[in-house]
């Protein structure tokens, strides 16, 4: 299964189309494949609040995922204090710690939001 496919299974596209947006954001390593905890919070904020829905319950599908080899990337102070040299965000702040995340640990990004090119960050897809 292809990243592109992971990210829309995991963030519910398809069953709820345009709702999910970028709910689901990959970090990408020379070996590592990673899910932010950062985009878990978020996908279980935006589940909560019904703009997004699951086909499965979302500690079913990480633990699945992480079976698969995909481990989830914990927020760590220096992901935080990178954040102070980052572009303020328009409104999304798990946006600007996810990308954080990926600079501090030289990951790239998958994702679909256009929103990463003013962040230093290499976005994939």
């Amino acid at each position: 299964m292809t990243l592109t496919r992971l990210c829309r299974t995991i963030s519910g596209r398809g069953t709820n189309e345009g709702t999910a947006g970028h709910a689901c954001l990959y970090l990408v390593g020379q070996r590592s494949i990673a899910l932010s905890v950062a985009s878990v919070w978020e996908m279980l904020i935006k589940s909560d609040l019904g703009k997004l829905t699951l086909t499965q319950p979302l500690r079913e599908i990480l633990i699945r995922q992480q079976a698969n080899g995909i481990s989830v990337l914990p927020v760590s102070l220096d992901h935080v204090l990178r954040l102070e040299a980052f572009p303020r965000p328009p409104k999304d702040p798990f946006d600007r710690l996810i990308a954080a995340q990926a600079a501090v640990e030289h990951m790239a990004m998958v994702s679909v939001d256009p929103i990463f090119a003013q962040y230093p960050v290499t976005v994939l897809w």
